[in-house]
């Protein structure tokens, strides 16, 4: 029997990554290592132009223009 894949939204991967998400960071960061291990993480290019967006605004410090 095959695992169900999973959509991963811009906002579970930005609470990877937020320290101001101390409560679901950890929690987050455990579903995208499950979804990884098994495979079954899937996700879009807009998904990812989002995420860009949201952690440019968000962690200045984190990621520079261009990178």
């Amino acid at each position: 029997m095959s695992l169900p894949l999973v959509f991963v939204d811009t906002a579970v991967l930005v609470a990877c990554y937020d320290p101001q998400a101390s409560a679901r960071r950890p929690q987050a960061q455990a579903w995208l290592r499950r979804l990884w291990e098994g495979r079954q993480g899937r996700t879009s290019q807009q998904v990812l132009n989002e995420f860009y967006a949201v952690a440019r605004q968000t962690f200045r410090t984190a990621l520079a223009a261009g990178d």
